[in-house]
């Protein structure tokens, strides 16, 4: 959906903004969810999974204030991003193939 120049910052303001980014990285979909509308525990990084009856679920992967750029390996075990807090921005790489994130 494309939010006209204009309109960006309406209503309340710059700083609230939501943002869904959706990843393919190895045969897995990805989604990026991050804002300041939405609860900081429900920020971050979320795999779609199937369930046991073929319905969808997400799975949330990595909680809290991560930015792009997300950048996949082409395995698509790891993930680097910034994770973003009060002390400072710091470059991350999770596994996600390992201990489930």
């Amino acid at each position: 959906m494309h939010v006209e120049e204009q309109l960006k910052c309406f209503s309340c303001g710059c700083g609230c903004y939501t943002r869904e980014q959706a990843y393919f990285a190895n045969g897995t979909i990805y989604f990026h969810v991050t804002g300041f509308p939405i609860p900081e525990k429900r920020r971050g990084l979320f795999e779609v999974v199937t369930n046991a009856d073929g319905t969808f679920a997400w799975r949330q992967r990595i909680k809290g204030r991560i930015e792009p750029p997300l950048v996949f390996s082409p395995s698509g075990c790891k993930v680097a991003y910034y994770e973003v807090s009060y002390l400072g921005n710091e470059l991350v790489i999770q596994d996600l193939c390992g201990d489930g994130g």
